[in-house]
């Protein structure tokens, strides 16, 4: 079938091959790296480093997302670690909260013992002279 410019014969539609329209299929040089072998092997060859290339970046960027990962999973772990010590301070404090009552409360018992040890020394003299009437007038 040829070109014409007739009205009476109809144009086949055209053919997107590359970048460049055709109406007709042939090997010639019209057709831009169509369906020849050697285009088909230079686009194998500038596809190889693309596909080599995109397949580093995907291996490349699951190695940043596991590591992301492992980095959100050390930051969970840290978080837990300062949650149990902020707890375990916690119970330092009550502890030591508990123990300045406890010592409070001893220096309160024997402040008490102090007092009671003065009050009996004071009466001791007059424990002292009533044991010992007692005991004089019994022997």
């Amino acid at each position: 079938m040829s070109y014409s410019s007739s009205a009476q014969l109809s144009l086949p539609p055209p053919i997107i091959i590359g970048w460049r329209v055709s109406t007709k299929i042939s090997l010639s040089s019209e057709i831009f790296l169509g369906f020849s072998v050697a285009g088909v092997v230079v686009r194998w060859w500038l596809g190889l480093p693309a596909w080599s290339f995109g397949f580093s970046v995907e291996v490349d960027s699951v190695v940043a997302w596991r590591s992301g990962l492992l980095a959100w999973r050390s930051g969970l772990v840290a978080w837990r670690s300062g949650l149990v010590a902020w707890r375990s301070g916690l119970v330092a404090l009550r502890s030591g909260l508990v123990a300045i009552g406890v010592g409070g409360f001893a220096i309160w018992v024997g402040g008490l013992a102090i007092d009671l040890g003065w009050w009996l020394g004071d009466r001791g003299w007059w424990l002292g002279d009533l044991r010992g009437w007692w005991l004089g007038d019994l022997g």
